[in-house]
């Protein structure tokens, strides 16, 4: 996804205008927050009044329109993943578009196994394979994150079997640039039958934990055990074991959240062995944990999955079996994870991986999962009518062999969930790889209401700018109304079709406003997408179109934009002297000066550091000139 960019009257602002001192932009970059009617806002934080046809949960951080569901298309990412057994998601080169990964745990005799991951083109369908590791038997679960604190996305793993001198283990895999090289540390080791390895702050201390169960007795491996493992000195290179539970009887999967409700992530665990579910309290440092019981008999005991299922603002747990027949979710009944109530999701057989996610963007968690057999497979996913009470199957595929591991993500940029999912075929001949599947089309109109926002006093809201991206066959416009009464704003604006001038369009003076985004598109398979919206209220008299770039000095769009982590702009000099590039949040706070220094003429790449969630702005100053770029920190 390639966001249209413009000159923006908060850069207008940042570059000196004569009114920058009145003037104050007022910025959303997320509606994931979901609605929130009620009494008008100080600032938009993550919430709207209404909403229509537009997906605003799947993607946090943009909008697009909803969809529903459709015949499954799509192509493989690979067919050379042999025995691979899960697979991952994350943006791992930093190029804004979703990569995938997985582990071959088995490719050669002795015992050797690879972790690969899958380059993105930007379109989910052209994928470029590397090598993380060619040493990893028994490899099996996957995380990103970044382990270190560099900026970019490492990845933990978790080793199912080993020889016997390593068994089971976990390690994580160091990214050193651009994914394009990895250094491998160990985390832990003997922890024979271990496949799933997730990454949190369990300790809120700021940096990435692991966390994990282990599942068979060998060779004096830990099993039975739910743990973590402290990511001691915050670079991933001093790990310290903690255990939660040394006694859960084949403990299979995990999963993490505030089942509580104060303010510490809780953990649950599936076991194989006893058939149950549970849970366990953080006592608030991750160093001492209370178990509770979330079913006590199940066959839905192999994954689990951690979601707000019934958007009652706690969190739930879904799950599936091997010996099951469905699959079911656990609803948290009291709020606090006391009391527990079941309910029947839809069929699922052999069911061995599981996930939850908004895919047809309609605000309720919907519900996807793998499994099969040796003779019979089912990938599906479960449309949510609302509220938990009742669902539309949908099938995805039946024909894999042994599916184990499955994903959903935004893969081809488009603004909807895909699935991409494991095909371990065991038979010489059959496929083993990675299939990706698109299982929506967008519908072709939607609109939001943002809260109302109140300026504190009568004002004037003098321009608009936004970030968008539309394809062909789509289109995006905004509309405005302001007043002073909240209860009563009048008639909205004329469509608003491109950023720039407020002049005529609100009438000054006046202490509320609001504003709705209309999204179209005339093919099912494109929509359009928001990333951010800005309101600028104060007296601001130049606008985008106006004289802000230079005549000489050249700043290039920053790279990715979307950005997770590092980015960077290409700066041009007409002549050489002193330059300076600086790094501005929307209130005009500088947060980075990534150059200040004399400079010969001609063009060089600036790089710019990670920054937290939000909008900012990229001011590049030289010779007496000045040209600003927006850029969106994910």
């Amino acid at each position: 996804m390639h966001p249209s960019r413009s000159a923006t009257v908060a850069a207008c602002l940042l570059i000196g205008l004569s009114a920058a001192a009145q003037a104050e932009p007022r910025v959303q970059t997320d509606w994931s927050g979901g609605p929130a009617p009620g009494a008008p806002v100080a600032q938009w934080t993550d919430g709207f009044e209404s909403v229509q046809q537009i997906s605003w949960r799947a993607l946090p951080g943009q909008l697009a329109l909803s969809s529903a569901p459709a015949a499954p298309t799509g192509d493989d990412v690979t067919s050379s993943a042999k025995l691979c057994r899960n697979v991952a998601a994350a943006d791992l080169d930093g190029d804004g578009d979703l990569d995938l990964m997985t582990a071959l745990p088995l490719t050669s005799f002795p015992g050797t196994g690879k972790v690969r991951w899958y380059e993105n083109a930007g379109d989910g369908q052209t994928w470029t394979e590397h090598e993380i590791d060619g040493d990893f038997y028994g490899g099996s679960g996957l995380e990103a994150g970044d382990i270190d604190g560099d900026g970019d996305l490492d990845v933990a793993g978790v080793a199912f079997y080993g020889d016997p001198q390593e068994n089971g283990r976990y390690v994580w895999f160091e990214n050193l640039g651009g994914a394009q090289s990895w250094a491998k540390h160990p985390i832990a080791e003997y922890f024979y039958g271990a496949e799933d390895v997730n990454l949190v702050d369990l300790d809120a201390d700021g940096d990435l934990d692991v966390y994990g169960s282990a599942t068979l007795a060998y060779l004096g491996s830990l099993n039975d055990d739910v743990y973590w493992f402290e990511n001691a000195d915050g670079a991933g290179g001093a790990w310290v074991q903690h255990t939660v539970d040394d006694d859960y009887a084949d403990a299979i999967d995990t999963g993490a959240a505030d089942f509580d409700g104060d303010g510490d992530l809780d953990l649950a665990c599936s076991s194989y062995g006893s058939s149950t579910i549970r849970w366990y309290e953080n006592g608030g440092d991750g160093l001492g944990w209370t178990p509770h019981t979330i079913s006590g008999f199940t066959a839905l005991n192999n994954a689990l999955a951690v979601g707000d299922i019934d958007d009652d603002g706690d969190p739930d747990v879904v799950g599936v079996g091997y010996n099951g027949t469905v699959a079911g979710w656990f609803e948290n009944a009291s709020g606090d994870g006391l009391v527990w109530t079941g309910h029947v999701v839809g069929t699922m057989a052999h069911g061995s991986g599981v996930g939850v996610a908004d895919l047809d963007g309609d605000g309720a968690l919907d519900v996807y999962s793998a499994g099969g057999d040796l003779d019979n497979a089912l990938v599906t996913w479960y449309r949510n009518l609302g509220g938990g009470a009742s669902w539309s199957l949908q099938l995805v595929d039946y024909t894999t062999g042994e599916g184990q591991g499955i994903v959903a993500g935004d893969t081809d940029g488009d603004g909807a969930l895909e699935l991409v999912y494991t095909d371990s075929g065991s038979m010489e001949g059959e496929f083993t790889g990675l299939r990706w599947r698109r299982v929506t089309r967008f519908l072709p109109s939607g609109q939001l209401d943002s809260q109302v926002l109140d300026a504190g006093a009568p004002s004037s809201w003098t321009a608009i700018d936004w970030t968008a991206a539309l394809p062909p066959e789509t289109a995006l416009a905004l509309q405005l109304r302001s007043s002073n009464d909240p209860l009563d704003l009048g008639p909205w604006s004329a469509a608003i079709t491109s950023p720039g001038s407020l002049d005529g369009v609100l009438a000054p003076g006046t202490r509320y406003a609001q504003y709705r985004v209309l999204m179209e598109t005339a093919d099912g398979d494109v929509s359009p997408t928001l990333l951010d919206l800005t309101l600028v209220e104060g007296d601001v008299t130049d606008v985008p179109g106006g004289p802000l770039a230079a005549t000489g000095l050249t700043l290039s769009p920053p790279w990715p934009n979307p950005a997770v982590g590092a980015s960077r702009v290409r700066l041009a000099l007409p002549a050489g002297g002193f330059a300076t590039v600086g790094v501005y949040d929307a209130a005009g706070r500088r947060v980075a000066t990534p150059l200040a220094a004399s400079v010969g003429a001609g063009e060089r790449v600036v790089e710019l550091p990670a920054l937290p969630p939000g909008v900012y702005f990229v001011r590049a100053s030289a010779g007496g000139e000045v040209v600003a770029r927006k850029i969106v920190a994910r």
